[in-house]
């Protein structure tokens, strides 16, 4: 998606930084990674660089993302570079700039979990969220989800939840704002829609879970009798990888030695599960 903005509208100031990352989840702090990273420089209403990298996330990426939301898919990232490697060009963009993201608090932990796993300095930055602007600036909408303020400004959204995509919505949404608004420094920016960085710790990941009553490992192999969606039972085995969810159902990820690819298990229809 191209972006077609009125220079003039922008403010002046420090150069805006338009980020977005996907994940595999939403456990930043703990067993979640990014997937990929997308950002778009803009200094003085001109945009003077942009990236998008697909990231290895060193764990798996569950199936109902891939197929729900933004598409990413384990084979996509199998070659891909870590966050250090992918990131580079984005870390040196936000020297002394302005970070601008959607719901920003999510982009932030992705960016600062990442860079203390790496062990990564943090460039001195402060952070917009485009949420906060626009609740300030738009108000024909029935909600202020990224997709639907595109949409309601005759955006093409059919590309929604991948990076590039989602920077260039935010992108078409702050030209608007500008060219209705007068918004004349970054500095008058960050006043109206700044935020903090928000702590972040990095957790242990859990590596034990209760299954059906049974002490479920990460990494070693159980037999699952499990019920499909039609309602029959099948043996198998499988070497679990991830285990993730809420307290009413949990999600079994793992490779199935029946189908001999990655799988995901609804805990809820697992009838029994025991150390192979």
């Amino acid at each position: 998606m191209a972006e077609v903005i009125d220079s003039n509208s922008w403010p002046k100031g420090k150069k805006l930084v338009f980020v977005d990352f996907e994940t595999t989840g939403f456990q930043l702090e703990s067993s979640d990674r990014v997937v990929e990273v997308a950002f778009k420089s803009i200094h003085n209403g001109v945009i003077i660089q942009s990236d998008q990298q697909l990231i290895y996330p060193q764990r798996s990426i569950p199936l109902f993302l891939t197929e729900d939301v933004h598409g990413i898919s384990n084979e996509m990232v199998r070659n891909a570079s870590l966050f250090p490697t992918a990131c580079s060009s984005l870390l040196e963009n936000l020297e002394d700039a302005i970070f601008i993201a959607h719901n920003a608090n999510f982009d932030l932990k992705c960016l600062i979990s990442e860079c203390l796993r790496f062990n990564i300095s943090l460039p001195q930055f402060v952070c917009v969220d485009s949420l906060i602007l626009s609740r300030r600036f738009i108000n024909n909408t029935s909600n202020h989800k990224l997709t639907t303020l595109a949409e309601s400004l005759g955006m093409d959204v059919s590309n929604a939840h991948r990076a590039m995509a989602d920077v260039s919505m935010m992108i078409g949404i702050f030209d608007f704002i500008f060219r209705n608004h007068e918004i004349t420094s970054t500095s008058k920016l960050v006043e109206i829609a700044g935020i903090s960085l928000p702590n972040v710790t990095i957790l242990p990941e859990e590596k034990e879970f209760n299954i059906q009553g049974e002490k479920v490992t990460l990494g070693k192999d159980y037999v699952l009798l499990y019920r499909d969606a039609e309602g029959n039972s099948t043996e198998r085995i499988v070497t679990v990888s991830r285990i993730y969810g809420n307290s009413m159902t949990k999600w079994i990820e793992g490779h199935c030695h029946l189908r001999m690819e990655m799988r995901t298990f609804n805990s809820n229809r697992v009838e029994s599960i025991v150390p192979y």
